[in-house]
């Protein structure tokens, strides 16, 4: 359920659970000359189990019916039917991602491999560079920059402040 209808739903069950509290507690005190106090306590304590359990009865069985539409949009997607996209839950998706999509290439091509002793030797070198960093509502930017790293080259990298 969503986060508003759980809401909804504890909010109206809390009000019907006071009211019913409420009524046999009235009529606790009602009774006061033919029942003991002992007994008075009992029954209200036994209306507020009564309370919670259902609440709690109502919430598992909105999620258990919650969860029956899952199971039944996942028997059409197992049969390759189609199902209503307007509700497409996690448990959907998986299944399409594990049985409708291609499969992608593998990350390593043997194929295209580079040689073992690949690089012999390396340099990075940035010329004319522009870059444009921002941040706080500045813009700072930085026009043909240059820059030669050759191996083995220690480049501390920092945000500009």
């Amino acid at each position: 359920m969503t986060c508003t209808n759980q809401r909804w739903l504890g909010l109206r069950l809390d009000l019907i659970g006071a009211l019913l509290t409420f009524f046999v507690a009235i009529l606790a005190v009602a009774a006061r000359n033919t029942i003991s106090a002992a007994q008075a306590g009992v029954v209200l304590s036994y209306i507020l189990t009564v309370q919670q359990s259902f609440s709690w009865l109502v919430r598992q069985s909105a999620e258990v019916e919650n969860d029956m539409k899952y199971v039944a949009r996942i028997r059409c997607l197992y049969h390759n039917q189609r199902p209503d996209y307007r509700n497409y839950s996690s448990v959907e998706r998986l299944i399409h991602y594990a049985t409708k999509l291609e499969q992608e290439a593998p990350h390593e091509l043997p194929e295209e491999k580079p040689p073992g002793d690949w690089p012999k030797r390396g340099e990075l070198v940035l010329k004319d560079v522009q870059m444009l960093v921002l941040s706080d509502d500045i813009a700072r930017s930085c026009n043909l920059c240059n820059c030669n790293i050759f191996v083995g080259a220690i480049v501390p990298v920092s945000q500009p402040s």
